[in-house]
This record gives structure tokens, C-alpha cells and sequence, in this order.
């Protein structure tokens, strides 16, 4: 379907907004430019160039019909939805299948940003859950996780409310952490760990998922978009680590929990990290297991003494491969199940460590464990890009042949 003259201009925004959409809901650089282009290629362009960073989007499109346009979009705050960047990427594939007019497309696109918000009861209840998980994870009890689930739900309440009054999302964060970090010392007096409940607390502020997206942008050519990411969300974790650390009591080691308490954690974890980014039941449960598989890879390996990079490695090229297999069974965008999948990795407990090391004046820990982290970092975005390109590698063979 081919657009008349007049029309053009109205589809390049429809396409802006689709492509707004999928990086507000916490889409990768090169999945917007990618849809962008397809969707302006079906409705008729011949040529579409485009610029996209977290913030801006710029587009040009030429056709024989239309002449040239360019548009450029400012893109403000994001929120990670999982559940929109599903439905914005099937709307990109059915405008390519079969081209719809205008109205229904904006008709689509409007009805998608309604999509109304979870209950906050059940957002309250996935952060208890998800900071419960990860602190068993990290070695805590069940009387620990408990206190990490109910301190996490009660600084979700005071980030909410920062964010509500408009409060830099940094100055909100390192509060928030800083609160957290003096509550931790009540149960810590009880006798309770409080590195596993702070670093429970930890992985829910922890930017996962911009640091996966920023290792996938800079492997697939977006180096300024990955970059600016990856700088974004180091600087954010650091602020959040550095919030709890700071006010933290310095009781409490890393413990290494029983495997089938690891595997629970892991699942859990990773389900509740997906119900949070408003995944449907069905596809959350997948996120656990596919978080559980994950953990379960990393586990063998570090059973065969291998190093900490190559268990952080096979790990996560465990779930990228089951994340890529099973994008295509669900049909939704990769990011759904890697995402959530690699949450259990990221190494956010580390992180806290790290910084309460250098708040205590441990400098010798201090490198130790920051070193330990960027290893495990290093690790992950090599088994996400390794299995990356594989995948693509294999898909292009497949797109050629049936070419041929």
C-alpha cells in the first residue's frame, strides 16, 4: 500500500510514535530503527534514514511520490512495560503484513497507550516477592526475606512519591537507597543479615535492563546509543549501591545458599521482575524458568571449577539462547524473555558490596569485588553477544535460502 502525498507526513509520525513507544517501553536502539524502517518501507518510502538515542529520534524518508520528508521526535521519560513493547511490536508487524489506513493505525496506537496500569496491590505485592527472592538468593533467611519483601514495598511507596513530585530521578533514587540502607540497621540489631536484605532491596533498583540493552546497542552498530546507556545506568546503579552502602550497618557476608533455594530464588526473581514490567501470567512463568535455566547453567559450570567469567558466561548464554528460541514460539520481541531471564545475573549484590567496601575504607576490598563485578558484567555481555550473533548469523542463511 502506497500513501498519497498528503497523507505522508501523518505516516511518518504514526511510525515516530510506534517507534516512541517501543523506547519508552524499555526497547533496544536498533529494534526502533528497525521497525521504523520497515513500517515506512510497506506504506511506500524508498529510502529511510534514521538517528536514534534514548532521548531524540530523527527520521528521513524519500520517496518518488512523497519527495522527502524529516521528522524529529524529543523522547522524554520512559517506564519499562514489557506488555506495550509486545503490542507495539506486533502492530509493526501487521502494518508490514498487510498495510492498514491511518485512522486504524492510530486508532491501534492510541488504544495501546491506554493500556491501564497494574493495581498498585499487585505492584506492591511482585516488589515483595522479587526483593524476597533475591534475598534468599543472596544467602539470607526466611525471616530475612520477609524483611527485605516488606522494606522493599515501603520504598517503592517513597520512590513513587519523589518521582510523583516531579524530584530528579537520581536525587529519588540515592534518597530512596539512603532509606533503605538506615532502616536495614533495625533488623541488622536484631541479630538478621542485613547485606542479604539490602542487597534483596538492591536488585530492584538496579537498572538491569538498560545495562542489557546497552550491551546489545553497541553490538549491533548504535555505539552512541549504547554508550550513553550503558554511562546512564552504570552511574545509576553506583548511586543506588553507594545509597544503601552509606547508611548500611557493615554486619552481614555474601552467603552462598543451597541450590534448589538458588534455582527457587532465580525463578521467582526473574517472574517477578517480569510481572513488574507487565507480562501476562503465561509469559512470566516462562521469564521464571527461563531465569531458573540460567542460574541452573551458571551453577554446573561453577561445578566443574570453571572461572567466575566462564560461569557468568554460559549462564547468560543460556538464557539468550532460550530467550531467542522462545521469542519466535511466543511471538514477541527477544527483549521479553532476555531481560527478565538475566535479572538473577546482574551483578547488583556485588555492586553493594563494592561500595560498602569503599564507604568503610576497605580499599583492598574495595578493588577486589569492584573488579569481581566488572568481571561478571564483562561475562554476561559476552554470552549475550556471542549467542547474538550466532542467532543472526544463522537467521540471515535462512532469509538467503529462502530468497534463493
Amino acid at each position: 500500500m502506497v500513501f498519497p502525498k498528503e497523507d505522508a507526513p501523518r505516516l511518518l509520525s504514526s511510525a515516530i510514535d510506534i517507534g516512541e513507544g517501543i523506547l519508552c517501553a524499555g526497547g533496544e536502539v536498533d529494534r526502533v530503527e528497525s521497525t521504523i524502517s520497515l513500517i515506512m518501507t510497506a506504506c511506500g518510502a524508498e529510502r529511510v534514514d534514521l538517528f536514534v538515542i534514548p532521548s531524540s529520534i530523527v527520521v528521513t524518508a524519500a520517496s518518488s511520490r512523497w519527495g522527502i520528508l524529516t521528522q524529529s521526535r524529543a523522547v522524554g521519560s520512559s517506564r519499562v512495560d514489557l506488555k506495550k513493547l509486545s503490542m507495539y511490536n506486533q502492530l509493526s508487524r501487521e502494518i508490514c503484513a498487510c498495510p492498514m489506513s491511518l485512522e486504524s493505525m492510530n486508532e491501534r496506537i492510541a488504544a495501546i497507550r491506554k493500556t491501564p496500569e497494574p493495581a498498585r496491590l499487585r505492584v506492591l505485592t511482585d516488589w515483595s516477592l522479587a526483593a524476597a527472592s533475591f534475598c534468599l538468593f543472596f544467602g539470607g533467611g526466611l525471616a530475612d526475606a520477609l524483611i527485605s519483601g516488606v522494606l522493599c514495598a515501603v520504598l517503592h511507596l517513597v520512590h513513587t512519591f519523589l518521582k510523583r513530585i516531579r524530584l530528579n530521578d537520581y536525587y529519588a533514587v540515592i534518597l530512596a537507597s539512603a532509606l533503605g540502607g538506615a532502616l536495614i540497621w533495625i533488623p541488622a540489631q536484631a541479630g538478621l543479615s542485613s547485606s542479604s536484605i539490602a542487597m534483596g532491596c538492591v536488585m530492584l533498583f538496579v537498572p538491569g535492563i538498560a545495562l542489557t540493552n546497552s550491551i546489545r546497542d553497541m553490538f549491533s552498530g548504535d555505539l552512541i546509543s549504547g554508550l550513553l546507556r550503558f554511562a546512564e545506568s552504570a552511574l545509576l546503579s553506583l548511586v543506588i549501591a553507594f545509597g544503601f552502602a552509606f547508611t548500611a550497618s557493615s554486619g552481614g557476608e555474601w552467603l552462598t545458599p543451597p541450590a534448589l533455594v538458588a534455582l527457587s530464588a532465580a525463578f521467582f526473581g526473574s517472574f517477578s521482575f517480569a510481572r513488574l514490567f507487565g507480562l501476562d501470567m503465561p509469559n512470566s512463568l516462562i521469564a521464571g524458568i527461563t531465569g531458573l535455566l540460567g542460574w541452573l547453567l551458571a551453577l554446573l559450570a561453577e561445578g566443574r571449577g570453571m572461572t567466575t567469567f566462564a560461569v557468568f558466561f554460559f549462564g547468560s548464554a543460556g538464557v539468550t539462547l532460550a530467550s531467542e528460541i522462545l521469542c519466535r514460539i511466543r511471538r514477541c520481541p527477544v527483549t521479553v524473555f532476555l531481560v527478565t531471564g538475566i535479572i538473577p545475573m546482574v551483578p547488583g549484590g556485588l555492586l553493594y558490596l563494592t561500595m560498602r567496601a569503599g564507604v568503610s575504607g576497605d580499599w583492598s576490598m574495595f578493588s577486589f569485588l569492584g573488579l569481581e563485578a566488572t568481571l561478571t558484567a564483562a561475562a554476561i555481555a559476552a554470552g549475550i553477544i556471542a549467542v547474538t550473533a550466532l542467532a543472526d548469523v544463522w537467521y540471515g542463511i535462512r532469509r538467503n535460502a529462502r530468497g534463493a
